[in-house]
C-alpha cells in the first residue's frame, strides 16, 4: 500500500494562518464586549426645532425649540361666519383689509413671511402682524379673520434653510 503524501505550499499556509487570525480577533473582540462591566451610553442629545404662534394684535411668533433657528408663516385671511365657514370671495389686501408687519420680515416669492435673522431658543420675532384691519364692511354674516401657520428650521448648518424650504437669501 502506497502512502499519500501531502504538501502544504506557502501561499496556503498563508491562507490558512490568516484565517486563523482573523477567527481568534473576531473571538477576542466579542469576549471583550461581553465581558464589559458596565455598558456604554448613548450620550447623544437631539435638538428641537419648533415655533409657536402668540398674540392677537400684534402677533408674534416663539422659537419654542432648544436652538437658533428661522421662522417663516403663512398668513391666511378670510371672511368666516360664527360656525367657521368661509366665505366663497376672499378679501383683498389693500381694498379690504390693512395689513403691517414689524421689522425684519419680507415676503418671498413663494408667499411665505420670512424672518430675516435667526431666533434664539425661547425668544419671539418681531410683529408678524402689527396691525391688522378691515377696510370695507364684511358680507352679512360673517367677519374677517387672519390665521397664521408657522413652521421653523435650525439656523445651522447655513444650509439647512436652503435643504429645507429652497431659499438661497432673503430678498
Amino acid at each position: 500500500m502506497k502512502k499519500s503524501k501531502f504538501r502544504f505550499t506557502k501561499s496556503a499556509v498563508l491562507t490558512i494562518s490568516l484565517l486563523l487570525l482573523a477567527c481568534t480577533a473576531v473571538g477576542v473582540t466579542l469576549a471583550y464586549i461581553v465581558d464589559l462591566p458596565n455598558p456604554l451610553k448613548n450620550t447623544f442629545n437631539p435638538t428641537s426645532v419648533s415655533c409657536a404662534v402668540e398674540g392677537e394684535n400684534p402677533i408674534t411668533i416663539r422659537n419654542t425649540g432648544d436652538v437658533s433657528a428661522y421662522i417663516r408663516a403663512a398668513l391666511v385671511v378670510n371672511w368666516q361666519d360664527d360656525a367657521g365657514n368661509v366665505y366663497w370671495k376672499s378679501p383683498v389686501l389693500g381694498t379690504d383689509y390693512e395689513l403691517a408687519s414689524g421689522s425684519n420680515w419680507t415676503v418671498g416669492s413663494d408667499s411665505f413671511y420670512y424672518f430675516t435673522e435667526p431666533v434664539a431658543a425661547n425668544s419671539c420675532t418681531t410683529a408678524i402682524v402689527s396691525k391688522f384691519i378691515a377696510l370695507t364692511d364684511a358680507p352679512t354674516g360673517y367677519t374677517l379673520h387672519i390665521e397664521v401657520l408657522a413652521s421653523a428650521v435650525q439656523s445651522e448648518p447655513a444650509n439647512a434653510i436652503t435643504d429645507a424650504w429652497g431659499i438661497t437669501s432673503f430678498n
